[in-house]
């Protein structure tokens, strides 16, 4: 199996990372926030469905310059606390099977491919998958975290 086989196979896990992470939270306790400043589960939810589509962003060709965007105003921006879980999961799997179709089509010198992050960086397509499926694993801890605080009147 080649190490793009195993990228694509934790890709393709994501989604249900997530939606282990969330099982048993009503809609209610998805958009708790601890504070006003703090995201909520299904914020954080949102913000890896927005992260997945700057990964669809692929690099068509060498040198291409990666879009960035601020995390914060996209979380606020789509008003994601007022969606529903269920939606934001559904929009997260279509985009990552469009991306997987994609990924399954590349040629082996198409994973190596660079281009410029936002942070004047040059990256490779598998590291920039590498690190999409790494954010996910960042922010299923801070899933855990929000479910771990959730106010009494929450819990049975």
């Amino acid at each position: 199996m080649s190490f793009v086989d195993v990228l694509l196979q934790e890709y393709e896990k994501t989604t249900d990372l997530i939606k282990k992470a969330i099982s048993g939270l009503n809609e209610n306790e998805l958009s708790w926030k601890e504070a006003a400043e703090k995201w909520s589960v299904k914020e954080v939810l949102s913000h890896l469905l927005d992260h997945n589509l700057i990964t669809s962003f692929r690099l068509a060709e060498s040198n291409a310059t990666l879009p960035a965007f601020n995390q914060d105003r996209w979380v606020k921006g789509t008003r994601a606390n007022e969606g529903l879980s269920y939606q934001i999961l559904d929009s997260f799997q279509s985009l990552l099977a469009l991306n997987l179709q994609v990924f399954h089509r590349l040629t082996n010198d198409d994973w190596y491919k660079k281009g410029t992050n936002s942070k004047g960086e040059t990256v490779q397509l598998y590291e920039i998958v590498n690190l999409f499926i790494k954010h996910v694993q960042h922010h299923i801890k801070q899933i855990e975290r929000i479910k771990s605080s959730l106010p009494s009147l929450f819990k049975n």
